[in-house]
């Protein structure tokens, strides 16, 4: 196991944090799909497989309990804060998991929670809380 271990990893605290954001887009890219799904982060359990490897499962709220991710830790390398201003003038707020081969793995986005686009200001500070408590990338 790293050096660093259990709830003082840096990864499985943003992973926890990730229930305060409000309702997040996750995207995987595989070869030849890209997965997308939108929920909120309700809880995350951690699990220890036979392997010894460390297994993250991210469950949506209640009320949408048809969304389950599991993040395999040994496989996450660090994580990226990113901003990216779209052509209509709105901005995206991401945050990339990043795998061994530094590409990555997990990408969740916020989601906007209007039609028009507007986040709810109260996602984009923790957000940026957030991204100055990791800084723009960390090791997992």
């Amino acid at each position: 196991m790293d050096a660093v271990s259990g709830s003082d990893r840096p990864i499985k605290k943003l992973l926890s944090d990730l229930q305060f954001l409000g309702p997040l887009r996750f995207i995987v890219q595989g070869s030849g799909a890209i997965l997308e799904s939108v929920a909120e982060v309700g809880s995350v359990t951690y699990k220890v497989l036979d392997s010894g490897a460390e297994l993250a499962t991210l469950k949506a709220d209640t009320g949408s309990s048809d969304f389950e991710a599991h993040v395999r830790l040994s496989e996450v390398s660090g994580a990226r804060f990113e901003t990216k201003d779209k052509a209509d003038g709105k901005t995206l707020f991401l945050i990339r998991l990043i795998n061994q081969q530094g590409a990555p793995a997990l990408t969740c986005l916020l989601q906007a929670e209007s039609d028009d686009g507007d986040y709810d200001p109260s996602a984009v500070q923790f957000y940026n809380g957030l991204r100055d408590h990791f800084g723009e990338s960390f090791i997992a």
